[in-house]
Order: C-alpha cells, then sequence, then structure tokens
C-alpha cells in the first residue's frame, strides 16, 4: 500500500519522491527487524556458548572491544544491528539463564580436563 502511495506521489509531484519513500519504507520497515533478528542471535548465540561449556560472561569483554574499536558509526536509526552498548547491557541480563545452561550441560571438571591435556 504505501508503495502505492509513493509511486502517485513520484508520477504527480517529484520523481525522487519513489526513492526517498523506498527509503523510507526500508528505515521503517526493515531495520527495526533486523536489530531484532541480531538481538535473537546474540542471545541463542550466548546459550550455544554455555551448552558448548565456554564462560557466557566472556561475551561481555568482546562486545567491550567491539565497542572501543567503533569509530564513527551510523547513528543507531540507521544501523542494521543494535547498538552495542544494548548488546553488552542485553548479554548481562541474560547471563544468569547462560549460567545455568552451562552449568546444566558441563560436568566442573570438563574444562579442566581437557586443558590438562595439553599441558603434558
Amino acid at each position: 500500500m504505501l508503495s502505492f502511495v509513493y509511486i502517485l506521489a513520484s508520477f504527480f509531484v517529484d520523481p525522487s519522491l519513489l526513492q526517498l519513500g523506498r527509503g523510507m519504507t526500508h528505515l521503517l520497515t526493515v531495520l527495526p527487524n533486523s536489530r531484532a533478528c541480531e538481538r535473537e542471535a546474540d542471545y541463542l548465540g550466548l546459550l550455544f556458548m554455555a551448552q558448548a561449556c565456554y564462560d557466557p560472561a566472556a561475551a561481555v569483554g568482546l562486545w567491550q572491544r567491539m565497542q572501543m574499536a567503533e569509530q564513527g558509526a551510523p547513528p543507531q536509526f540507521l544501523n542494521t544491528h543494535p547498538a552495542t552498548g544494548d548488546r553488552i547491557e542485553k548479554i548481562r541480563e541474560w547471563l544468569p539463564q547462560a549460567e545455568l545452561k552451562r552449568e546444566a550441560s558441563c560436568p566442573a571438571d570438563v574444562a579442566s580436563s581437557f586443558f590438562g591435556h595439553f599441558r603434558h
């Protein structure tokens, strides 16, 4: 429906309105959904990492380093990914659940026995 309005406006007002309309539609519909998918990927990745016996708290450090490396990032409303600060905050919220997943999936001695094989 919105595309039809943009096409009509481009015929009767200004042809560049079609491009503007497409850009606005992209900003309002695609980017927020993309950020939601990225947030879901962060959550699932954290749980998978915990289930694979990695320390899920290490994800916070990763995103803190990413935040320090970001220079000249586009404004958040133009970004296809959640803001790095928001990602860190969400990961901290999910950490208790990820820790439970890690405890349920990994015996306490898995990491020490695995890495112990490399010390000999």
